[in-house]
């Protein structure tokens, strides 16, 4: 057995062309057909620096967190 990968467009009419290599000529195979549609690429690109100044980090941010926080005992 052997494994090949194609990747190809189909028709309209629900047609697809394969080109076997041309040891295959004149013999009876079996071929096993696996779809996996293509995802369309939809996401748009985000321009770099988009939120630049917009946001803050406040000072204490790398400040050990008090106990109440990891007992659950705060608000």
């Amino acid at each position: 057995m052997q494994t090949f990968q194609f990747t190809s467009q189909i028709s309209q009419e629900g047609i697809l062309n394969l080109r076997l290599p041309a040891a295959f000529a004149n013999q009876e195979v079996e071929i096993i057909l696996v779809v996996h549609p293509k995802s369309q690429n939809t996401q748009t690109e985000r321009p770099i620096g988009q939120y630049a100044g917009k946001m803050q980090m406040s000072e204490d941010f790398s400040a050990p967190l008090p106990d109440e926080f990891w007992s659950g005992e705060m608000p």
